[in-house]
């Protein structure tokens, strides 16, 4: 008898203590000991209020809004840009929009970007070449509307980072080709977009590289203005006064073919050295037939996507990296200064691999 009391107290303490678990699940309770289950309940119902929080606080993917401020979209090289807008707007589900004006309009392209700033989007991304844009980027930037530049950078505009390729360093590795096709001596001439925040610092590398190599001689520059037949009757005059030329090389998109044209009217192309920058099919055509000889292209598809990225990550918490205590009164900009993407060489050995599919 004695066993079966202690038995039936036992099962009755069993059932009082799953009863009392069952009614703490349905309370708030300070107890420190629970079971695994509840343990279990309690981290779920913590991520998912946190994650309510966060999506209470920061914008949805479908409601960023960046615009894409550039100018002469109607050029081949800004195909790869394009590209690499469908792409971030996929890839991260958000909405890109391009602006600007098809040709090379500097004031059209400021006017563009005095537009974007009224749509009041969650960014913008502007394409620097060209002084006129800076008091629209520094009053995008009083409007407490996050910019940065890509492609091309006026840092005294005030933008808050440039993303793209490093100018500077691409001129340097322009000079590394024209050594390792040419040698360490002999007579260069250069086809520009002169004045372009981005041209100008690829010369400035190219000629600081070329000081190593006193024995080559830049004997002229002509004018481009980033179209290839404004570019050829420029190269074609100066192919006439230097006959002996060693190598052309030429400095944006368009100065390739517009070289490759005035070299190919003129018979030269067996023994001018042609060196140039950027992708366009027509470029890769011509690297293919071996007009010329390489050219130095930034991963520009890319951009969009990293710039979008570090946009996003700024507007939902970046501009509150504890730098100082209060980074706005600081005057302290917690984007990088620069984010560069890097640039590849094409030649006849891999151009299959740069056709845009």
């Amino acid at each position: 008898m004695r066993k079966v009391r202690i038995l039936f107290v036992v099962c009755v303490v069993a059932v009082l203590a799953f009863t009392l678990a069952i009614l703490s699940g349905c309370k708030t309770t300070t107890t420190t000991e629970t079971t695994a289950a509840a343990e279990t309940t309690a981290v779920a119902a913590e991520t998912t209020t946190t994650v309510s929080a966060e999506t209470t606080s920061k914008p949805q993917a479908k409601d960023v809004n960046i615009i894409v401020v550039g100018v002469n979209w109607q050029h081949p090289y800004w195909a790869d840009v394009t590209k690499g807008v469908e792409y971030a707007k996929k890839a991260l589900g958000i909405n890109l929009t391009i602006v600007g004006p098809m040709d090379v309009n500097w004031q059209g392209e400021a006017d563009a970007l005095e537009q974007a700033i009224g749509q009041k989007p969650t960014g913008i991304m502007v394409a620097a070449f060209d002084p006129t844009i800076i008091p629209s980027i520094k009053k995008a930037i009083e409007a407490g509307i996050p910019i940065v530049t890509f492609e091309s950078d006026i840092k005294e505009s005030g933008r808050l980072c440039f993303i793209g390729v490093n100018n500077y360093d691409y001129g340097i590795q322009l000079g590394k080709n024209l050594i390792e096709a040419s040698g360490e001596k002999g007579t260069l001439a250069i086809s520009t977009n002169a004045g372009a925040a981005n041209s100008e610092l690829r010369i400035q590398g190219l000629k600081d590289f070329l000081k190593d190599y006193p024995s080559w001689e830049i004997v002229g520059q002509t004018e481009d203005k980033a179209d290839i037949q404004t570019g050829a009757n420029a190269a074609k005059a100066l192919l006439q006064t230097h006959p002996d030329l060693t190598a052309y090389i030429g400095i944006n998109a368009s100065s390739g073919p517009a070289i490759a044209t005035a070299a190919k009217e003129m018979g030269v192309t067996d023994k001018l050295t042609i060196l140039c920058c950027d992708r366009d099919n027509t470029t890769l055509d011509l690297i293919k037939e071996g007009v010329i000889k390489s050219s130095v292209a930034a991963k520009t598809v890319s951009t969009p996507y990293w710039a979008a990225v570090v946009l996003i990550n700024y507007v939902e918490s970046g501009r509150d990296i504890p730098i100082t205590n209060d980074n706005e009164k600081a005057k302290v900009v917690t984007m990088p200064d620069n984010i560069y993407t890097g640039a590849v060489v094409i030649t006849k050995e891999n151009v299959d691999l740069f056709y845009q599919q």
